[in-house]
């Protein structure tokens, strides 16, 4: 439940986030995958997509330049008014790398994740050799 609240908290701050620093600036995307990372930096990309939703479709990411003048990079990644670009950049590409993850559009994730899809065993849609949750039922002897 905290973790579905975190995420949750990510989508509002992403729209809220960019409409503040320029005036300018105008996503094509409604996601924002460094706001994400920033905000659930333990979240895989299986997390994201799976959770979220998110995709390179609906999700951008900006180059490693542009976000060091947003507002929430600024505030996050400065201490004692020095901004800590080891850090930032630490952040950025684990934000590329999460990016590279997360599959082209919403009918590419079970092909971008096979290993993470469980299926039943009963499911006569599944993909041939994909894995399945154990349905073996198990008796416990109990002595009198």
């Amino acid at each position: 439940m905290k973790r579905h609240m975190a995420i949750l908290s990510l989508l509002l701050l992403t729209t809220f986030v960019f409409g503040q620093s320029k005036s300018s600036f105008n996503p094509t995307k409604p996601n924002d995958i460094m706001v994400a990372v920033i905000n659930n930096p333990n979240a895989t990309a299986y997390d994201f997509a799976s959770q979220l939703s998110l995709n390179k479709s609906n999700t951008s990411l900006f180059s490693y330049d542009f976000y060091k003048t947003r507002d929430l990079i600024k505030k996050r990644f400065t201490v004692n008014r020095v901004f800590n670009i080891n850090e930032y950049t630490k952040f950025y590409n684990r934000a590329s790398s999460v990016y590279s993850k997360l599959p082209n559009d919403a009918s590419d994730f079970n092909n971008k994740f096979p290993d993470e899809v469980i299926y039943s065993p009963f499911d006569v849609t599944r993909p041939k050799g994909s894995k399945t949750f154990d349905v073996d039922v198990e008796y416990m002897n109990k002595k009198r």
